[in-house]
């Protein structure tokens, strides 16, 4: 079930705790701990200060280099701890010359519903040094409260989130509620980036193509999914096992954020 838990926050529209969910024991996961969100650059001087009086102590950037270089975060220079994390599993850093080159040279043979296939299960199995440091970080209560966030707070944001939520016990069909929830906040910069992109591709990609790279589909995220409790009981073993986290630091985050 999807109740509003959304910070409303005018420069970044997909801002919210990711808590508030029961968990399969009767628990619930604690309001005010974790954040998920799209980027912080456009945050207004009263969306800066609702964060300051959430007490945000870490921001875990997950955009590259060239992401962040062109569109700081905002917060970056007001005492919060500020790590950039890269999860890019294409190992591409995009820039607008070469999307437009991409749109533009490759138009007819662009396949986005199997790129976004492989971009999650990258997220999963070869970016496992990045969900290490993630996790290792939210594991220390004196990082907390933390808010993760990429471009749009949909594919790499949405991912880490949905690990979180498992570890805390959250049943599988609310994480995937909570990982949709994304296309009703940003449906305004699907808008844009639709046309955008149609415009750099001269109109020879349909929206219908261009929808599994702009929106989330919960495909993509069951996919991957599947494929890590293939191997691992559970997302603790994964976390253990796949990622090399030290388990104590597993149970820790799981344990403080449930009440």
């Amino acid at each position: 079930m999807i109740f509003d838990k959304t910070i409303r926050l005018e420069g970044a529209p997909n801002f919210r705790d990711i808590g508030g969910y029961c968990t399969k024991s009767g628990k619930k996961i604690k309001i005010g701990m974790i954040y998920r969100s799209d980027e912080l650059s456009r945050l207004t001087d009263n969306d800066v200060s609702i964060l300051e009086q959430l007490g945000i102590k870490l921001i875990c950037d997950l955009r590259t280099a060239s992401e962040r270089k062109s569109k700081p975060d905002r917060l970056i220079n007001n005492g919060i701890r500020n790590i950039n994390i890269p999860m890019n599993p294409l190992q591409e850093n995009f820039s607008q010359r070469k999307l437009f080159l991409l749109m533009h040279q490759k138009a007819g043979e662009l396949d986005f519903d199997n790129l976004m296939d492989q971009y999650y299960q990258k997220f999963a199995f070869g970016c496992k040094e990045q969900v290490k440091e993630i996790i290792t970080l939210l594991s220390d209560s004196k990082n907390l409260p933390a808010v993760i966030h990429c471009t749009a707070g949909k594919d790499r944001t949405g991912f880490i989130t949905a690990i979180i939520q498992l570890l805390a016990g959250v049943p599988r069909n609310e994480v995937l509620e909570d990982y949709l929830a994304t296309n009703q906040f940003i449906q305004n910069r699907i808008k844009k980036l639709t046309r955008f992109l149609r415009i750099i591709s001269f109109f020879r990609i349909s929206e219908s193509r261009l929808k599994p790279m702009l929106e989330v589909n919960k495909k993509y995220l069951e996919e991957v999914l599947d494929n890590i409790y293939a191997k691992y009981s559970n997302i603790e073993e994964y976390l253990t096992y796949a990622c090399q986290i030290d388990n104590a630091d597993v149970l820790k985050l799981r344990n403080m954020l449930i009440e």
